[in-house]
């Protein structure tokens, strides 16, 4: 029998536990199985995700992440480009039925995460709301929007027990199976790819140095075109890709073939809006060393 641990979450602990997700707290390293997060919510909107730094450890993959604050949108392109993730969402058709007063800011949101790689569905009669990865479950009242996270009385629950995470995770594939693929999701291995697809495809996911992160933020076209043309004349072969003709010698006809291939020709525009951690490094190696080993700290490189 498994254990079943579930804490009740009100307030501002919702949006904090929810900033842990995309921060990697549940996002293990080194692991055989792919993490993946699973995303139900009805409506959406490109909320500002809230929150501490969780478990800052020595050990901790969070040591490096440096946000207090992030746009759900760049949130989750971190996630992916940090931690290599899956993501699944599903969401409402972003029509005026659901966004009466204007959907643009809904189309514009999932285009761009489908740009990146997400794996984005709609589904009309959607009306339950969850977050999940192998670890953790988010289920409440909130939708992923400013007016669930800051604006209305919500309550969720946090489960992380085996037992329950597996008949959730079943739950998530059979709403994903039924639900329709949004954009280029449903033809990314023929014809016309997104930028984050062709990326991962090249051999470019996983893990990207953190140094390089402001940069990507700052111009996720020029990190994903220049990353791809590099990636390009490394492996020599998109022989999958339609219209492929190479191996290309130089980036310019490199960049013809892709100004064919990809889905859009530009990123769907969403200004990144980030708030980095004031965070101390070397303060808080000297705290720790002396709370575990009781002596001065030894010399440590914050990189």
């Amino acid at each position: 029998m498994f254990a079943v641990t579930t804490k009740v979450l009100l307030g501002d602990e919702i949006g904090s536990q929810i900033h842990d997700i995309f921060a990697g707290e549940h996002f293990p390293l080194g692991g055989t199985l792919r993490p993946y997060l699973y995303i139900l919510s009805p409506w959406i909107s490109n909320v500002e995700i809230k929150g501490k730094i969780p478990k800052m450890g020595p050990m901790s993959p969070q040591i490096g992440y440096e946000f207090e604050s992030m746009d759900l949108a760049h949130a989750i392109l971190l996630a992916i480009l940090l931690f290599d993730i899956e993501v699944n969402l599903v969401t409402k058709p972003p029509d005026e039925k659901t966004y009466p007063s204007d959907p643009s800011h809904a189309i514009r949101l999932l285009d761009f995460l489908d740009e990146i790689g997400c794996n984005i569905y709609v589904n009309d009669l959607l009306h339950s709301k969850m977050l999940l990865t192998r670890e953790i479950a988010i289920i409440g009242s909130l939708n992923l929007t400013k007016a669930a996270l800051y604006d209305r009385e919500e309550i969720a629950v946090s489960i992380d027990d085996l037992e329950n995470l597996y008949v959730l995770e079943r739950y998530a594939e059979d709403i994903r199976e039924g639900s329709e693929p949004y954009g280029y999701t449903a033809n990314r291995k023929t014809k016309k790819v997104t930028r984050g697809v062709l990326y991962e495809m090249l051999g470019g996911g996983g893990r990207i140095e953190r140094s390089t992160i402001e940069n990507i933020l700052s111009n996720i076209e020029f990190f994903y075109m220049n990353r791809i043309i590099e990636l390009m004349m490394e492996v020599k072969s998109c022989s999958s890709l339609e219209g492929y003709n190479g191996p290309y010698r130089s980036k310019s006809e490199a960049m013809v073939f892709l100004e064919n291939a990809l889905a859009r020709r530009r990123f769907p525009e969403i200004e990144s809006k980030f708030k980095k951690v004031d965070f101390d490094f070397e303060e808080f190696m000297k705290q720790w060393d002396l709370k575990h080993f009781g002596k001065k700290t030894r010399q440590r490189e914050s990189g």
